[in-house]
């Protein structure tokens, strides 16, 4: 092979084998709905809904706290096995 070629197959194998570096260190995002019920003996009492989005990395909090009850919301996105997933924690 003459310099020319051999660059340009170094340069694609290089590139192939960089792209999933690059894509599972891209920033990742998502946008979500949650509803949350809390359920006494059957029957519902509060509803909690939230639309949000969150980007990998970030944890995203939601204070609705009352007066006499402490209540928060929170979720992290996270890449496992190459998916995204949403987490409560």
């Amino acid at each position: 092979m003459n310099k020319l070629t051999t660059l340009i197959s170094t340069f694609i194998a290089t590139v192939i084998l960089a792209a999933p570096t690059w894509a599972s260190a891209a920033p990742a995002s998502a946008s979500c709905s949650v509803e949350v019920n809390h359920v006494v003996n059957g029957t519902v009492i509060e509803t909690y809904t939230k639309d949000f989005a969150i980007t990998r990395g970030m944890v995203f909090v939601d204070d609705f706290s009352e007066v006499q009850k402490q209540k928060r919301f929170t979720a992290t996105l996270a890449r496992v096995d190459g998916h995204l997933v949403v987490s409560n924690k």
